[in-house]
């Protein structure tokens, strides 16, 4: 919220909300960002969330629908298994891969820098002419 409020100072509209994003109603964004959002059953089950919430496809689908074209898609995976299954699961819709980068952050404690190694950030664009495609009959 204080980073929504320091951005949102110099003018620009800036929300902070918490929602489902499979439900709740999106106008058109910007940019959205995913953070290590559960695109794996893994993951869904390590976090120990429900897997009857587990939609990959819906979630990916939604935040590229949000997109303005030309707009951004940031997501951040906690591991190279999780990047390479979100990268499949965007073939095929009207965004392309700008940037990847793995990182690793050496600013927390040992422990939890080791378990930031596999961790990959993408930056995608919504392409800005999209072909029409017929909806399904």
């Amino acid at each position: 919220r204080a980073h929504a409020a320091a951005a949102g100072s110099a003018g620009a509209t800036v929300r902070f909300e918490v929602a489902d994003a499979c439900a709740v109603r999106l106008p058109e964004q910007d940019v959205v960002t995913l953070f290590f959002p559960f695109l794996t059953v893994h993951a869904c089950l390590a976090w120990g969330a429900p897997l009857s919430r587990l939609r990959p496809r819906r979630l990916l689908r939604r935040a590229v629908g949000a997109l303005r074209p030309g707009g951004w898609l940031v997501v951040v995976n906690q591991t190279t298994a999780e990047h390479a299954r979100l990268s499949r699961l965007l073939r095929g819709l009207p965004v392309e891969r700008v940037a990847r980068r793995s990182f690793a952050s050496d600013l927390l404690p040992a422990a939890e820098a080791a378990a930031s190694v596999g961790r990959v950030g993408s930056l995608w664009r919504r392409r800005e002419t999209v072909p029409h495609i017929p909806p399904r009959g």
